[in-house]
């Protein structure tokens, strides 16, 4: 499961969405810090996260469907 989550997060965000899942979760760095670093708002990188996290569950959701 790990290995189709990293594929589908490589095949089906941005950039910018990778970018934030790799820091916020894999990283453990504040949303502040990845703001700072990207040059852009809080609420901006909240927004990528939860883009990220919404496309990454629909697309998990139905390859897992397809394999029953």
């Amino acid at each position: 499961m790990i290995d189709v989550l990293k594929h589908v997060m490589e095949g089906e965000l941005t950039k910018r969405q990778l970018y934030c899942i790799n820091a916020y979760y894999f990283e453990n760095r504040t949303q502040a810090e990845i703001a700072c670093e990207m040059g852009i708002g809080i609420s901006a990188v909240n927004k990528h996260l939860k883009k990220a996290k919404q496309r990454l569950f629909k697309v998990m959701r139905y390859f897992f469907q397809r394999l029953r």
